[in-house]
């Protein structure tokens, strides 16, 4: 389902040239190709752990296209044009799976780079040499830290931010003509406003391939921020140019756009989650710490009275009541016990949680590479089977080497299917992995609740039984690892 709503957003009273502004914040502009992007987050048609159900019908929907549908309103008709005189071996079918196909040889290739040490230039210059399918920038303005909260999607100013960035998304395409937005959205329900912004750059200046064709700095030679030359770049004066129009935006509502104020360090997302996590327990400590403190403030006072109180005193020494006495000692034994619980509890459920997901990443990390190895292995042995196929076809030769060439043949056939149920079993393996952190997640959630009750009567429960579901958890990820590692191995 996608919570994305086409939200319209209330004007709202800005301050007027002239007029001071009230606020310095900082405004984030972060700019990432196809590999970076992730358009089911954006359309929020996947489960988004740190997005707030109850706010997501807040969102806003500039644009909302699929890639290939905006593909097929830009090229096709110079697709068409393009195809008529071309054979039908040197046609392009389908412009969006080319520009793919060119896209993930590309990517291969600098991986492989990367894996032999190839120095930064090295591996700017292969990026250059091959398309992106669409480019993706992330805007925000201030954070949720700032100005104690005021500014986070929550905050009394929530609104201001929500204002700017949609007024900075109206003028997008007039300001960038060769930028072709597909997909634009404002999520409001995470913890401070942003756009996610995807578009495609085109250019119709004379070249190679289609008339009309994918090509940033085409796009950024047509719209006067680039030259073209070597070591001309168009994309930091595209950054400055945007940055330049958030500014000028944000002063008319009282803000002023300054650098490196309210910045912090960027997490991944399994991180951020913990550390969410770890700022509760935080809390939670200090409250307790905090009640504690007013304890024995209120028993201080109660001591104090019974000091200064004649009748106090008088009435202490007549009761003599040496079971009260004994309850209340025994009272202070049980909640500092408790106490010591609590705070054990709370280290381990910590370290426990951190240990799981430091495993969930390193594992990860490693299927991630046996499944590129093992779709790298597919492929050279489908393109080996493809030249002997053709080399059998178009050789004149003798019948009894055109024979021994088909065994050859059938054997890599065979090997290639094997590579390919590979991957289809790494991939699978995968998403089991990924939908168990998903799970460990959720009870993670549900522990620290149970912990912030104070429950200590059902915490040990709680958390043994977490602590065997980590333990389950991990174990089928080593046991994952070491499947994937023996398949790895028969495919090399």
């Amino acid at each position: 389902m996608c919570f994305l709503a086409l939200h319209n957003v209330k004007s709202h009273s800005y301050i007027r040239k002239g007029d001071v502004c009230m606020y310095d914040l900082t405004c984030s502009f972060h700019k990432g190709t196809c590999a970076s992007s992730h358009l089911g987050h954006n359309r929020r048609t996947i489960f988004v752990p740190h997005s707030d159900l109850t706010r997501s019908h807040l969102n806003i929907c500039y644009k909302d296209m699929t890639v290939e549908e905006a593909y097929h309103l830009l090229f096709d008709n110079a697709l068409e044009e393009y195809n008529k005189d071309k054979k039908p071996s040197r046609q392009i079918k389908d412009y969006y799976a080319h520009i793919m196909e060119q896209y993930k040889k590309g990517e291969a290739k600098l991986q492989e780079a990367i894996s032999s040490g190839a120095s930064k230039a090295e591996q700017r210059r292969i990026k250059s040499k091959y398309p992106k399918p669409y480019y993706e920038v992330i805007i925000t303005v201030g954070n949720c830290d700032c100005y104690n909260g005021a500014f986070s999607s929550t905050g009394e100013k929530a609104e201001l931010t929500t204002e700017i960035l949609s007024r900075y998304m109206e003028d997008f395409e007039k300001r960038n003509p060769h930028l072709f937005v597909f997909s634009a959205y404002q999520h409001r329900d995470e913890q401070t406003n942003h756009i996610h912004c995807c578009y495609i750059p085109w250019t119709d200046l004379p070249g190679r391939g289609l008339p009309v064709r994918v090509s940033e700095n085409g796009a950024f030679m047509q719209q006067g921020l680039t030259k073209g030359k070597l070591g001309d770049i168009g994309t930091i004066r595209f950054q400055k140019q945007e940055r330049k129009v958030i500014a000028e935006i944000a002063r008319e509502y009282g803000i002023n756009i300054v650098e490196g104020r309210h910045s912090k360090k960027h997490l991944s997302k399994e991180e951020y989650i913990l550390h969410q996590e770890q700022e509760k327990s935080k809390a939670n400590a200090e409250l307790v710490e905090q009640e504690a403190g007013e304890l024995l403030q209120e028993q201080d006072n109660f001591i104090d009275f019974v000091q200064n109180s004649d009748k106090a005193i008088a009435y202490l020494e007549h009761i003599e009541n040496q079971e009260l006495r004994k309850t209340v000692s025994e009272y202070e034994v049980a909640k500092q016990r408790n106490e010591k619980i609590l705070s054990e509890s709370w280290l381990e459920f910590n370290s426990s949680t951190s240990t799981y997901f430091e495993q969930y990443r390193r594992k990860k990390k490693m299927l991630f590479e046996e499944i590129k190895r093992a779709r790298q292995d597919s492929y050279y042995s489908r393109k080996r089977l493809k030249s002997i196929l053709y080399d059998i076809a178009h050789n004149n030769d003798f019948f009894i080497v055109k024979m021994f060439k088909l065994v050859v043949a059938l054997f890599i056939a065979v090997e290639s299917q094997s590579l390919e149920n590979d991957v289809k079993k790494l991939q699978k393996k995968n998403q089991e992995i990924k939908l168990q952190a998903k799970q460990i997640m959720s009870d993670s959630q549900s522990v620290g609740e149970q912990l912030r009750s104070g429950d200590v009567d059902m915490i040990e429960q709680v958390l043994n039984e977490y602590e065997n579901q980590l333990q389950k958890s991990i174990e089928k990820i080593n046991a994952t690892s070491i499947l994937h590692s023996h398949s790895s191995n028969q495919v090399r």
